[in-house]
């Protein structure tokens, strides 16, 4: 619905083939001076069409050729444009005393002028367009081209004139009154469908357009309008579904429908995904689960098998060609198949449902999710089960330590194997490997390689924990003096207006020998509150007791700011702690569930009844 008739726009919004529409000759020379950058010659030529035009009440031709030769002279003296606006509204007075219509169009023009001001008054110029409804009504819009283009759902309007300057004005509410009054309901209904963006309680103002005119094809635009508004505040989907086949049962004839059974379509596309918790497990993990969401499926397979592949292979289930090559390693003998059933559900519900993986022995798996509709893609995941762990830890002298422990005991694995693929410096392309071997404490050592290298741990008997990026960092820092410190702490960390906040402080002494620390008694200071802007709101003076601690009590404002507070001290190390004030309410309310009393078995998806 958005071909109605367009009221033309002044200067140079209007390109010239728009005018080219009648007057042939005449115009095809203002084209071709136009071509040839001739203003003046244009405007000479401009001038015979209207003069022509007014002789022959030709009012599309005398608008068009007025208003394009405004736009020509503003381009010759920009300094014109106030000349050429007052010349206009002196057209608009005298067709006020001589010819009605013509007036409208002029004042309509002159309010879409003021529209482009900063301050402009086009509600004056707009109103006395609209002033006689009747009349425009009578006038036939395609009798004033090439200035009002023609669209082609005017027909809904009865191709009057009164709609193109209604429109052009947004007097919405003027069009639709009048339009039912006058027994045109379709007109009225798609007047009012157009101030609903202005009305703030929007979707109720629809629903009321659909209760009026739910007779009429059009309303099929209002329910497409609403449903807009719907998905915009992301309202629910049953809701949005209940809207759209509400709205295909009662108007599917009309054309725009289209859009609605799209949007059906959309919110009951079939859906599956998949997401483990843990994708690499030791081998007594069980009932590792993966999360599963289907939408308009019967049902989902599950398959779990083994490959021949190592836990540092470089494959990508993402990628087609590794795909292929993960496929090629498959064990076939050692498949295992989980199914699930889906039915009684809306083609728009979503599911959330879990698949609960059992123990595997130790190996690299592929995850296989199969929908039951062929149009969904399979989901692939690979699958680590390993029962090594390695750790590593940076120290002094630019080393690393490495420990590869058991991942279910704990304990070291002595023997074990590490594999560690680095770059020489970061612009290398060249890998080098280098292989430690742990001794008894499951330790290994080697140089640091200045960036975080690719770490792979392996037994004669575990080949499956997945090479990773792997680096630590150790970091220290010398205290060169001997300072103060002063801590701050609060209570809590949020507070509501008018409450009290209990303060605290900790002063001691941090000195450079032995890093040793030391309570500060008898330091007086103060301790300031301050607003989120940091005004000071209060101060309080303490002093430190034998243990170095002091602490204050904040009533805070009944009103006024509230968001980040903080309380400060003007001690030596001065100290600094932040808070919330925010106005909130406990919750007044609390949520259980009725006892399940049905039998369920394990991948089982249940219901349960809650209460608020």
């Amino acid at each position: 619905m958005k071909h109605f008739l367009i009221l033309s726009v002044l200067y140079m919004m209007l390109p010239l083939s728009l005018f080219a529409q009648s007057y042939d000759d005449l115009w095809k020379r203002v084209d071709a001076a136009g071509s040839k950058d001739l203003p003046k010659t244009q405007i000479d030529l401009l001038t015979k069409i209207a003069k022509k035009a007014q002789r022959e009440k030709a009012y599309g031709q005398l608008l068009a050729a007025d208003l394009l030769a405004s736009s020509l002279q503003t381009q010759i003296s920009p300094d014109s444009m106030d000349v050429e606006v007052e010349r206009l509204k002196a057209k608009a007075q005298e067709a006020e005393r001589k010819d009605e219509v013509l007036a409208a169009i002029y004042n309509c023009v002159l309010g879409r002028i003021e529209q482009g001001k900063e301050k402009g008054n086009s509600a004056e110029y707009f109103k006395k367009a609209l002033s006689n409804p009747s009349l425009l009504a009578r006038q036939k819009a395609a009798n004033y081209t090439p200035l009002v283009k023609i669209g082609k759902d005017d027909n809904i309007f009865g191709g009057d004139l009164l709609h193109v300057i209604g429109l052009q004005a947004r007097d919405f509410d003027k069009l639709s009154h009048y339009y039912a009054e006058h027994g045109n309901r379709e007109a009225a209904c798609y007047a009012a469908l157009l101030a609903a963006d202005e009305r703030k309680n929007k979707g109720e103002f629809l629903d009321s357009l659909m209760r009026v005119y739910g007779d009429l094809p059009i309303c099929g635009e209002v329910a497409i309008s609403k449903y807009n508004y719907m998905r915009e505040r992301e309202e629910s989907v049953d809701k949005r579904i209940a809207l759209i086949d509400n709205a295909l049962s009662r108007w599917a004839s009309w054309p725009a429908m289209e859009e609605l059974r799209y949007a059906r379509k959309e919110l009951t596309v079939p859906l599956s995904t998949a997401v483990a918790d843990k994708l690499r497990v030791t081998s007594k993990d069980q009932n590792n689960t993966v999360k599963v969401e289907v939408r308009n499926l019967s049902g989902l397979t599950l398959n779990i098998t083994r490959t021949s592949l190592k836990g540092n292979h470089q494959y990508n289930v993402d990628d087609k060609n590794d795909l292929k090559a993960i496929k090629a390693s498959l064990i076939p003998t050692s498949k295992q198949v989980i199914q699930r059933t889906y039915k009684d559900y809306k083609d728009y519900e979503v599911l959330k449902d879990s698949f609960n993986l059992p123990a595997l022995p130790i190996g690299v798996y592929l995850l296989e999710f199969v929908p039951s509709d062929d149009r969904l893609a399979k989901d692939y995941s690979l699958y680590y089960v390993s029962d090594l762990f390695v750790m590593t830890e940076e120290q002094p002298g630019k080393r690393n330590r490495y420990v590869v422990v058991d991942a279910i005991e704990g304990q070291p694995v002595p023997g074990a194997t590490i594999r560690i693929d680095y770059k020489k410096d970061y612009w290398s392309n060249k890998l080098l490997t280098k292989l430690l071997t742990v001794d008894s404490k499951g330790e290994a050592f080697m140089a640091d390689t200045g960036n975080e290298p690719d770490v792979f741990v392996y037994t004669s008997k575990d080949q499956a924990f997945p090479s990773t990026g792997l680096k630590s960092n150790y970091d220290y820092y010398e205290v060169n003096k001997t300072s103060n410190v002063t801590n701050l702490y609060t209570d809590r960390s949020l507070y509501r207006p008018g409450q009290t906040v209990h303060a605290s402080a900790i002063v001691y002494l941090m000195m450079q020998k032995g890093f040793k620390m030391k309570a500060e008694a008898g330091v007086s200071f103060d301790m300031i509150l301050r607003d989120a802007n940091g005004k000071e709101l209060s101060r309080k003076p303490v002093t430190t007791d034998r243990f170095g601690t002091a602490s204050a009590d904040f009533e805070l404002p009944s009103s006024g700011l509230t968001g980040d507070f903080t309380i400060t001290t003007n001690s030596k190390g001065s100290g600094q702690v932040s808070f919330k004030v925010e106005e909130y309410k406990r919750p007044t309310f609390e949520v259980s569930f009725d006892d399940y009393k049905e039998k369920y078995t394990i991948g089982d998806t249940i219901q349960l009844k809650g209460h608020a």
